[in-house]
């Protein structure tokens, strides 16, 4: 079986995204759980930031503030 590697990380995808919709909520799921790789997530305008493994109560929460943003 042949595995494909993504073509863009997700924060090239994020811009991709951006290009044609800047209101769309977007909100990355990283296995990096660090201070810094949040921030960084978060200048680049993702909505919101959850780490690995995932929390459903905090992914819950994360898709209602973003809704209840837009």
């Amino acid at each position: 079986m042949d595995i494909m590697m993504p073509v863009l990380n997700g924060i090239e995808a994020f811009h991709e995204i951006r290009k044609f919709n800047k209101k769309i909520p977007v909100i990355a799921v990283t296995a990096y759980a660090s201070q810094n790789e949040r921030n960084e997530i978060l200048q680049h305008g993702f909505t919101d930031y959850i780490s690995k493994p995932i929390n459903n109560k905090l992914l819950m929460d994360a898709i209602k503030n973003a809704l209840a943003a837009d």
